[in-house]
């Protein structure tokens, strides 16, 4: 199974370290997936993503709908969804984390980072859907 690091549609080229400094980080061109097979390194993270099977599995487990999935991480349908458990796509952990945060974290500390991500200028209301 390839590894796929930082948001899993790219990785960062060789030299990101010289621009880091910067926060100018050039990215590679994405390709298939079958031709990433070198571990894929973001600053100090390494991070493989769950097979389309683990997903799945976990829709299973939580008895929701893919648009329900889809809604839980932050995707914009139910095909999209269904890319990550088809494998077509792989999953980031930037995805992965939200909703992992979202079923793991009470709604307190949820509140308190959206009121962060607020501050520092987002717009995030997870109760209305996107306007796209």
């Amino acid at each position: 199974m390839p590894l796929v690091g930082g948001c899993g549609w790219c990785c960062l080229t060789r030299d990101h370290w010289s621009h880091k400094m910067n926060h100018v980080w050039k990215r590679m061109p994405r390709g298939p997936i079958s031709e990433r097979n070198e571990p894929c390194f973001f600053v100090t993270m390494l991070y493989s993503p769950p097979t389309p099977e683990a997903l799945a599995k976990l829709k299973s487990e939580l008895n929701l709908s893919s648009s329900q999935m889809a809604e839980l991480f932050g995707v914009s349908e139910a095909r999209q969804w269904r890319k990550y458990t088809g494998g077509e796509r792989v999953m980031s952990a930037q995805i992965l984390f939200f909703a992992l945060a979202r079923l793991e974290l009470d709604s307190k500390t949820i509140e308190r980072i959206l009121n962060r991500m607020r501050e520092i200028g987002a717009t995030i209301d997870l109760d209305t859907p996107s306007q796209a």
